[in-house]
Parts: C-alpha cells; sequence; structure tokens
C-alpha cells in the first residue's frame, strides 16, 4: 500500500466572486508506504488560463508571484508529471485535508483533458481526524496541528509544506485511518 498526500493551490480573490473560476497554480504531493515512511515529493507550479492574473490577495496568501505562474508549465503537461510522479495502482491512496483538492482536480481533468482525474482509492484526512477527535469538521489543517501540539513548518497556502505538515498527523495515526 502506499500514500500520496496531496495539497493544491488554486487562483483566489478576497470577497464573494460567483463568476471565478478557480484554476490550480501548484500541485504539491508527498508519496509514503505503508510504514509511515517519506519515499518522494512532488511541488510544481501551474500556469492560469482562465484568469492568468494572480489577484494580490492570492500573491500574498501563498506567496506565488505572477512571474512564477507566467513561467510555470500548463495544466495538462504538470498534471501528466504528476500521474507519471504518482505510479499509483489499486493499493495507492489519496489523502488530502478536506474535499476541496480532489473536487478541483476533478474539475481541471475535465475542463483540460476531458477525462477523470487519477484519484481512485481517497481519504478525506480532515473528515477522519475531526471524527476521531471529536472535533469540529471545518477545522484547519493549522489547528489541528495545534491540537496535536505540532508546529506547523515553513509557509502556509503552499502546497508542499502543507502537505509535509499534513503528513505529520497522517502518520501519527496511521494505524486508525480506515482503508476499507
Amino acid at each position: 500500500m502506499k500514500f500520496i498526500l496531496f495539497d493544491l493551490e488554486a487562483t483566489c480573490w478576497d470577497g464573494y466572486h460567483s463568476n471565478a473560476i478557480q484554476e490550480i497554480i501548484e500541485i504539491g504531493a508527498l508519496a509514503i508506504n505503508r510504514y509511515g515512511e517519506h519515499m518522494d515529493e512532488f511541488d510544481e507550479l501551474v500556469r492560469p488560463v482562465i484568469n492568468p492574473r494572480l489577484s494580490l490577495y492570492c500573491q500574498n496568501l501563498t506567496g506565488i508571484q505572477q512571474q512564477e505562474v507566467n513561467a510555470a508549465l500548463d495544466f495538462e503537461t504538470v498534471y501528466d508529471d504528476f500521474e507519471t510522479w504518482a505510479n499509483a495502482d489499486v493499493d495507492t491512496w489519496f489523502v488530502s485535508w478536506g474535499t476541496f483538492d480532489p473536487d478541483l482536480l476533478r474539475e481541471e481533468c475535465e475542463r483540460h483533458l476531458h477525462a477523470d482525474s487519477l484519484i481512485g482509492n481517497y481519504l478525506d484526512l480532515r473528515s477522519a481526524y475531526t471524527s476521531m477527535k471529536d472535533i469540529p469538521s471545518r477545522t484547519g489543517l493549522v489547528k489541528a496541528l495545534e491540537y496535536e501540539e505540532i508546529d506547523f513548518e515553513g509557509t502556509p497556502h503552499r502546497a508542499l509544506p502543507d502537505v509535509l505538515n499534513m503528513s505529520d498527523l497522517f502518520i501519527r495515526y496511521l494505524d486508525s485511518w480506515d482503508f476499507s
């Protein structure tokens, strides 16, 4: 069994934008084996095409700058890299903090590739963790780490640091998650 913990960063705006289509601007992932050992990391920026200009809010939140996404590869290329890197099979489980990430990945795959995403087996770590701890279901990753007395390392709202911190919770309770 192998686990792919992943996180996405997406175009975003301050306030309510009902017509705005969010696009992935970063994919970060960590492969973990059945023993909880880190195997490999993936981190690539993605160039948005529908809303190619990052809002100032998005740049401040993520730290990702306009020139970085301008120089990034398109979604199709990065997704192909991610799919190759993940090397998923029937024993691979994808893990994210909440359902935003797999939902957005599916939307982007349908929009750009006219296909479904590679995600098969899936664990919503936020749902599993908050249920296990009997805490509010909307608990964020940083707050969950605080409950566990784990310091967040790196820059929040960057895909790979979010995944690496998420892995601390995932590995701590590896034997508690339901993979049936």
